[in-house]
């Protein structure tokens, strides 16, 4: 019989599957989260039948990689009669994976309605999109600098000859600073969509050659790309540069605009970036796990790392959940985990002017009267009302009599503190009260974070430090209602970030519950200025998130590129130069140090001090750390108390 009617034999009633990794002969069952049926492993010998009935979603034919199949089972499913087909290796769950979370305020928003651009012919050459041009002294390589890439590029080592495959929403390769064209010759020079543009998670997938993205809520790929691998040029953009800027860039699209996936859907972008000839593949997508044991991706990523393939997979955003946690995928022994630091700047910061003579920061992408490439006014005035946080003032009715008497509210702005219930359900009110526009002022001693586009539906939220906001309300005091903002000032500066150079309030920082130091490696991954979808004509935002601090993905590029576009033998020794300490944070706190320096922590509860390792750029020399590790990849310590005795750190 062949296999497939074996397994449809298998599959007879349908409960909700429940399996984390069982092999022939095993006893346990390990609840995990709801399964959209299963991923089989079969041994070598097995035969896959494809004329059979299609009990089948996937078959991963190539024992290069991963040898089986996945099943959509539609009944209940005895597993014990799987198990003991002698073609069947091992059964993991086929799960779903969220799509990646922004690193953002939490507050609830509404989905964006803007519109999103479906049905594009796939053609190697558009013309160039229209994206912001800002000019300024803000440094925009700050994460650069923080990785010494920059001295790398000075020795003429950009990448070039390297293949970086990424695993994402796909790219805008439209976008002028990646090179506006997709396949040979151009910086995005190859890749595939495994989804299609209606996927949402569980659905028949589309798949077509081209990973083109254009949705404003599916820009994490595009963001990810720019920091891989952009190079504004001039006239363009801020003047970002990605660490390895003359790297061919492949991208893989498992993720269309805002829905999740499934396994082995990832699985097929892993085999098919390793198929193409990829010298790195990036991956920002992972259920947060806690036991390394068992794991689905282990076979498939051993099996592409033993071909010479660097793996470099995002740590996770759970380091408020604290130890023990981490994305599934990043605790494989194959792959090179990524924790975040934060930025040492926060990298867009533009000058409001007050009708009293005051001078106004406040942090957006781009500067207010430019919002989109085509606004030609020189100056726009707003009004401005401050939203008080009492439960009186934040209901609708109080907003609208708020702001009866302004007359146009396209050009008002609401005053909010840190916090504000009366954020809650914002989008509420602005449809109640007619208004587009929240100012939310910070704590000074807190780090500076934007939304992405979108998160905020169609507000406009900007933040400013709570001395900017007191100047507000300074001049709302003196002038009344005939204070206003104009926005005459169109240059870019920066201001810097409290918490700089630490690890990131949300990074996941170790270790795994086996007590496996992951992460291993952490990069610049907080407040990151990069390249976004250009449908809405600015092409850029600032996030957050791990998937950031894959940049790491970029040195290991750039080392390629110093031997010539080969693979070093000994990557992760060089990678692992020196390590500094690094801290993370969650909720409200102050923490004294022993030389008596008290740190007011924003957002934290307690602060946790980590070891951390860094990559400092491999041409930087040990001396220029606090300490530094022999080039070693491992240090093993043991417990003869238990039977296996060995923990690799």
């Amino acid at each position: 019989m062949k296999f497939r009617h074996q397994v449809l034999a298998a599959v007879t009633v349908w409960a909700s599957p429940s399996l984390a990794v069982l092999e022939p002969g095993s006893a346990t069952k390990i609840e995990p989260p709801s399964s959209l049926g299963f991923i089989i492993q079969l041994e070598p010998n097995a035969s896959i039948d494809d004329q059979a009935l299609h009990v089948s979603d996937v078959d991963f034919k190539n024992p290069e990689y991963f040898y089986g199949l996945s099943i959509n089972a539609k009944n209940d499913t005895d597993l014990t009669s799987l198990l003991a087909l002698p073609q069947v290796k091992k059964v993991w769950p086929n799960r779903y994976h969220d799509h990646p979370v922004p690193i953002v305020s939490g507050r609830h928003r509404k989905t964006s309605n803007a519109t999103v651009l479906v049905g594009v012919q796939p053609v190697h050459l558009r013309d160039v999109a229209q994206v912001a041009n800002i000019n300024g002294t803000s440094d925009v390589l700050s994460s650069l600098k923080i990785t010494s890439a920059d001295k790398v590029h000075a020795e003429g080592f950009t990448g070039k000859g390297v293949k970086i495959g990424f695993l994402d929403t796909g790219v805008d390769w439209r976008h002028p600073s990646l090179g506006a064209g997709f396949g040979p010759g151009f910086k995005v020079a190859g890749g595939y969509d495994l989804v299609g543009d209606d996927f949402v998670g569980w659905n028949d997938p589309v798949p077509d050659d081209d990973p083109l993205t254009t949705c404003l809520e599916g820009g994490h790929g595009t963001h990810v790309a720019g920091i891989l691998a952009a190079r504004d040029p001039k006239g363009v953009g801020f003047g970002i540069v990605g660490v390895a800027p003359d790297a061919s860039l492949y991208a893989y699209r498992v993720l269309e605009c805002t829905e999740g996936v499934t396994d082995d859907i990832i699985m097929q972008g892993m085999e098919k970036a390793a198929s193409d000839g990829v010298d790195l593949i990036s991956m920002s997508i992972g259920e947060t796990a806690v036991w390394e044991t068992g794991s689905l991706y282990a076979p498939l990523l051993a099996k592409i790392q033993s071909q010479g393939i660097g793996i470099i997979i995002a740590a996770g955003n759970e380091g408020g959940q604290g130890l023990y946690v981490s994305s599934a995928l990043a605790q494989d022994a194959s792959a090179i985990p990524m924790g975040s630091v934060s930025n040492v700047v926060f990298a867009t910061v533009y000058n409001a002017a007050g009708s009293d003579g005051s001078t106004i920061e406040y942090t957006r992408v781009v500067p207010l009267s430019s919002s989109s490439p085509s606004s030609s006014s020189s100056e726009i005035v707003y009004n401005v009302f401050y939203a008080d946080d009492d439960d009186q003032n934040c209901v609708d009715q109080a907003w609208t009599d708020a702001i009866a008497s302004f007359p146009d509210k396209e050009r008002l702005i609401a005053l909010v503190s840190s916090g504000s219930s009366c954020l809650v359900e914002i989008d509420v009110r602005t449809d109640s009260s007619g208004f587009k526009m929240a100012w939310e002022w910070v704590p000074d001693h807190s780090d500076m974070e934007i939304d992405q586009p979108g998160y905020n539906g169609d507000i406009d939220v900007v933040r400013l430090k709570k001395a900017q906001s007191d100047k507000i309300l300074a001049g709302i005091a003196g002038q009344g209602k005939n204070f206003t903002l104009t926005f005459k000032d169109q240059t870019v500066h920066q201001i810097e970030q409290p918490t700089g150079n630490t690890t990131s309030w949300f990074s996941t920082f170790g270790p795994t519950m086996e007590m496996s130091l992951k992460p291993q490696v952490s990069a610049p991954g907080g407040t990151i200025l990069s390249t976004w979808v250009t449908s809405n004509g600015w092409g850029y935002v600032i996030i957050s998130g791990t998937s950031m601090a894959t940049a790491l993905v970029k040195s290991y590029g750039l080392i390629g590129s110093m031997y010539g576009g080969s693979k070093p033998k000994h990557t992760m020794s060089i990678l692992f130069r020196g390590y500094s300490v690094y801290s993370t944070e969650w909720t409200w706190a102050e923490v004294e140090l022993a030389n008596g320096t008290v740190y007011q922590l924003p957002n934290a509860d307690y602060r946790v001090l980590v070891r951390t390792l860094r990559w400092g750029g491999s041409l930087e020399e040990p001396s220029d750390y606090d300490s530094w590790l022999s080039p070693i990849v491992r240090v093993d310590i043991s417990d003869p108390g238990f039977p296996n005795p060995w923990n690799s750190f």
